[in-house]
């Protein structure tokens, strides 16, 4: 080797001898320093140190993300190269390197060489190499469309070549379960974690096992291991890195060389072996018993995002002919996996429930992009409807390329490491731009989409106008859509099919490049006043009843109104308002308890006084005596509830009821709410719409829904999979709030309530539970609190997310809930609103058709 070489010119012989002395000299010097602990030593049962050497994979934060994907394909040839370089060396001392995220190794084959290809095939099945099954550390927003894309990345051929085995989720706090479900369905049965304790960590002790049982009784082996950065200070009580994050174009910082870290002298091992016989005799102490460690290591350049270290392997073979215990030998994920399986699976408890994750409280920093990703997500899955006939070739590759934007998006980094400290800096705003885009591109390209889906599939339809409900239940309610669409004074739709006549009821609104005249032609939300948007007349709306899931309704659009006056329903439910004339209970005929509760749609704030309040945060976070928590809570976390600024006006039409009011708090420029309730049917639509003023301080906004539910229990889903919040989740994860796909359904003997949110997923019952580190199950779980803003981190999300937010919630009462229909179902129904297409007179240009509208 290398570092036992002298300058002189020596036999080789007299080298041999010399390499041989300096060794025994290493080995009685180490033997000596432990000499006091050889009994000890004898009867310690870890006997061997797995190093698994991996770049934990963030899409940012340490650099801009397509800087963070060019550097992920060179780390390949670094660690291909590594691996093939010492190929022959015995099986512990060759050089292994494991992906974490899939979507680099992606990157990299398709860039690479097919020679390149074959000599990663043969690193991979030598146990070199190894690639996770997952795309990506992800976020738990995610749907069931990602997160079979998570599982196929990579062509189904180049997975079959390589035999992937084995899924990780580092730094983040929590998996769904459809995760674990994409995997089992792929064939894999083994999960690493190396989560991260920073305001979260893993829902038991680490390093420990589980297995991960399933709805339909499969089995995942979980390992939760040491979080995915400490591996090297087993070794170094202290970071070699400095920063600590520096970019990786700044010159000043670099890899760390052979012998910086990991050094092989006599001296250092020494060291690095008491270091690491304290480490582990702690764990041991903790109840540690299995004779293998499993031991993470990412380089120590910045941590995240960093290269392989190939010098790796000289350290691992100075340790071992050294003699020292425990034996250290490179493994990769994959490797370790089986061997724990294997050590710790017998004795593995075994857990089944929901994973909810400690972060997923960052990923509404950014509420607006958050909506643009849920808005595209629904453009998807209404396109795919089968009322637009069988999908194209080019349609599905289409929808595959933003499905993998949205993947992108859903990735757990939202910034830079200083995106909180500076969050104006070029850095912080240039990689949140890019992170955006993954959400706000997706949703301008399926709006396009879709709308490309309805020209050409209802082009020979007929003239007129097309009513579309590409949801699978059916649909009522207002369809709605801009008076500029009409190319005539129409005032009515006939029904083309029964004759059917319902007026077009028209209303103030938005009318783009006219100056207002006048104060009374600009709502109190037209800050700019730039173009009116109180003008009478510019909105357009009709009642379609009854629209059966994946189908369509013709109208025609007539100059003539209707002859007949639609007449009131007979069932219009009873109202209770508050003082100020907003609606605190809806009862309609034959419900025996009212729709909604008192404090429906309130919204209220959540701020932290004193100084450096985002260290307050972490304080109040890393206790762990409850009580404390609760007191410091008290005293710090301020609620504010907003106030009714003005009376709820209140108006009406023939098939809706409509109550609109302003709400008065301090860090908001003004808060509007309306609540629409449907006369024939137990329903609400709730919207509400805030401006959020600048401010780079914690805050969290909620918007409560209590229902009267009685003690029933919320059942809710994540990416398809349905779970009930405290009774049906992993015991030690996450129960102060819930990532769900945007329903909650409570079944009492007094009816069925389905809440329903369009861009708020982030979720918690009974309370704001802000920072409670909760154990147990509120006893008002009835009481949904929605999170329509939280940027309580302190890194690696958004600060200051300003301007207006605009959110729609649906809520819907049933007696008997039909077995027949999914919640997910009708939820994407009552979120939804009809697709409005009109066809001319004459057939559109068939090269439009043929170059512009087909999908």
């Amino acid at each position: 080797m290398q570092r036992y070489k002298q300058k002189r010119s020596i036999s080789e012989p007299a080298a041999s001898y010399v390499v041989w002395l300096a060794r025994f000299a290493l080995l009685l010097g180490i033997c000596a320093a432990i000499s006091s602990n050889a009994i000890a030593q004898d009867q310690f049962p870890i006997q061997e140190i797995l190093l698994v050497h991996f770049a934990h994979t963030d899409f940012g934060y340490t650099d801009q993300p397509s800087v963070v994907r060019e550097l992920h394909q060179h780390y390949v040839d670094i660690a291909l190269d590594a691996a093939w370089a010492t190929r022959l060396k015995p099986k512990g001392d060759r050089f292994c390197w494991t992906i974490e995220s899939q979507y680099t190794f992606a990157d990299w084959w398709k860039n690479t060489t097919p020679a390149r290809r074959n000599e990663f095939v043969q690193m991979f099945h030598a146990g070199q190499l190894d690639v996770s099954a997952f795309a990506l550390d992800n976020t738990p927003y995610m749907n069931s469309a990602e997160w079979k894309l998570m599982t196929h990345w990579i062509p189904d051929d180049v997975w079959k070549l390589l035999g992937i085995k084995s899924g990780m989720q580092d730094d983040v706090n929590g998996v769904p379960r459809a995760g674990a479900i994409s995997l089992l369905d792929h064939g894999i049965n083994r999960l690493w974690t190396g989560i991260n304790i920073d305001l979260g960590g893993a829902p038991q002790k680490t390093p420990s096992a589980f297995w991960w049982k399933m709805p339909d009784q499969r089995s995942l082996f979980v390992w939760l291991g040491v979080p995915y950065s400490e591996g090297y200070h087993f070794f170094v009580p202290h970071n070699w890195r400095r920063g600590p994050l520096p970019k990786a174009g700044d010159p000043l910082y670099r890899p760390p060389a052979p012998e910086e870290i990991f050094k092989t002298d006599s001296a250092s091992l020494q060291s690095e072996h008491e270091r690491l016989m304290q480490q582990l005799q702690q764990y041991v102490a903790g109840g540690y018993h299995y004779p293998v460690f499993i031991l993470p290591f990412t380089d120590q350049w910045r941590i995240d995002n960093d290269p392989p270290y190939p010098a790796l392997v000289d350290f691992v073979a100075a340790w071992n002919h050294a003699g020292l215990k425990p034996s250290i030998r490179l493994a990769t994920v994959s490797e370790a996996l089986e061997r724990m399986e294997k050590i710790a699976g017998p004795e593995s408890p075994e857990y089944s429930g929901e994973f909810p994750d400690w972060w997923a409280n960052g990923t509404m920093s950014a509420p607006q992009a958050v909506s643009a990703s849920r808005i595209a997500k629904n453009n998807l899955a209404e396109a795919a409807s089968s009322v637009f006939g069988p999908p194209t070739a080019s349609f599905l590759k289409d929808v595959d390329g933003m499905n993998r934007d949205l993947v992108l998006f859903d990735e757990h980094t939202f910034g830079s490491g200083s995106s909180v400290a500076f969050p104006y800096s070029l850095d912080t705003l240039g990689q949140f731009a890019e992170k955006s885009l993954l959400a706000y591109g997706p949703m301008g390209k399926s709006q396009w989409l879709l709308g490309k889906r309805a020209r050409t599939a209802f082009e020979r339809k007929g003239e007129g106008l097309h009513a579309i409900n590409a949801t699978p239940t059916p649909w009522s309610g207002w369809a709605r859509f801009n008076v500029s669409a009409l190319r005539d004074e129409d005032v009515s739709v006939i029904d083309a099919a029964t004759g059917a006549c319902s007026p077009i009821d028209f209303a103030n609104g938005l009318k783009s490049f006219t100056t207002p005249l006048n104060a009374g032609e600009i709502t109190s939300e037209n800050a700019s006043m730039v173009f009116a948007d109180n003008l009478p007349k510019q909105t357009a709306s009709f009642w379609v009843e009854s629209l059966r899931g994946n189908s369509s309704r013709h109208f025609q659009l007539s100059q003539k109104p209707c002859t007949e006056k639609p007449s009131a329903q007979s069932n219009t439910p009873k109202i209770e308002v508050d003082e100020k004339g907003w609606p605190v209970a809806i009862t309609w005929p034959g419900m025996l308890t009212s729709l909604i509760a008192p404090g429906f749609g309130d919204l209220v704030t959540m701020n932290v006084s004193g100084f450096a309040p985002r260290a307050k945060i972490h304080e109040i976070s890393d206790m762990t005596d409850s009580s404390k928590r609760q007191a410091a809570r008290a005293e710090f976390i301020k609620e504010s509830p907003a106030s009714e600024s003005a009376a709820a006006i209140r108006s009406e039409n023939s098939h809706s009821l409509i109550y609109t009011q302003t709400l008065s708090e301090p860090s908001l420029g003004w808060v509007t709410r309306k609540l629409e309730i449907w006369r024939d049917e137990p329903r609400v639509r709730f919207e509400i719409k805030l401006y959020r003023l600048s401010s780079e301080l914690p805050q969290v906004i909620f918007a409560s829904f209590p229902l009267p539910a009685g003690d029933a229990a919320p059942k809710t889903s994540n990416a398809g999979v349905p779970f009930i919040p405290y009774d049906d989740q992993l015991p030690g994860s996450c129960r102060d709030y819930f990532a769900v796909d945007g329903w909650v359904h409570y079944a009492s003997p007094q009816g069925h309530w389905l809440w329903v949110s369009r861009d708020a997923p982030l979720i918690t019952f009974g309370n704001t539970n802000v920072l409670a580190r909760r154990t147990d199950k509120p006893e008002n779980a009835n009481r949904i609190f929605a999170t329509l803003f939280n940027n309580f981190w302190y890194t690696n999300f958004v600060a200051n997310s300003t301007g207006v937010m605009d959110y729609q919630f649906d809520l819907v009462w049933k007696k008997d809930f039909p077995s027949s229909i999914s919640e997910a179902d009708l939820s994407s129904t009552l979120s939804s609103d009809p697709l409005l297409l009109i066809n001319p007179k004459m057939p559109t240009d068939p090269l439009y058709l043929k170059w512009l509208f087909w999908p």
